[in-house]
């Protein structure tokens, strides 16, 4: 790791990322992530990849949700909080197993796609849409680069975690290679720093683009 990330090493305790991500304003991004582009409806089954401490589910209404995560910290974590309200499993979001998981009416990617290279991503978007019924949808959110953004969102993208930030543009271009509907939404102010934030809303039917 490099010493610029070295510093990042304690996200993984689930306190001190919980306390990072409000501080830099992100439940104002999952709200909206889940009000504008998810859109749950009671009794969906979703399944939410590298889902942390499951900080998504408290926005939802009762759904059958269930996460996945390789931090067994973060699931724990999860646990505690939500109890049984959905069910937390250990594993690579990358081997996700239609057979094992069945199928879903959503798919969730909050903050994952930047952490993996573009075959990774590739094939996890597969993945996905082999989990989803033919009205399903895949909602994914990241950070994202832009030409002329400001420079405090161009700093902390650059020492983000995830190794694999992409152009708007370059992430809709890997989601269209497994949903024939997708839908780029790019956002500066979601944020309470200067931020600059892709969402996907990716659909197996064409009839439903936005």
């Amino acid at each position: 790791m490099t010493t610029t990330r070295r510093w990042l090493r304690p996200l993984s305790h689930p306190w001190l990322y919980a306390t990072s991500q409000r501080a830099l304003g992100s439940e104002t991004a999952r709200t909206h992530f889940v009000e504008e582009h998810l859109r749950p409806r009671p009794g969906e089954r979703i399944l939410d990849l590298g889902c942390g401490p499951a900080q998504i589910l408290g926005l939802l209404p009762e759904v059958d949700y269930v996460g996945i995560d390789l931090s067994q910290d973060y699931l724990e974590a999860a646990r505690r909080r939500h109890g049984s309200r959905g069910a937390f499993l250990h594993g690579d979001v990358r081997l996700i197993d239609g057979q094992e998981l069945g199928r879903f009416d959503a798919v969730v990617a909050f903050g994952l796609l930047h952490h993996l290279d573009d075959h990774s991503v590739l094939d996890l978007l597969g993945r996905a849409a082999g989990l989803l019924g033919p009205a399903g949808r895949m909602s994914t959110l990241d950070p994202a680069r832009w030409p002329g953004q400001p420079r405090v969102a161009r700093w902390l993208i650059d020492r983000d975690r995830g190794r694999h930030i992409r152009s708007s543009t370059r992430y809709g271009e890997l989601a269209r290679a497994h949903f024939p509907s997708v839908s780029i939404d790019t956002h500066h102010h979601l944020a309470r720093v200067g931020y600059t934030q892709v969402v996907l809303d990716c659909h197996k039917s064409r009839n439903r683009a936005r």
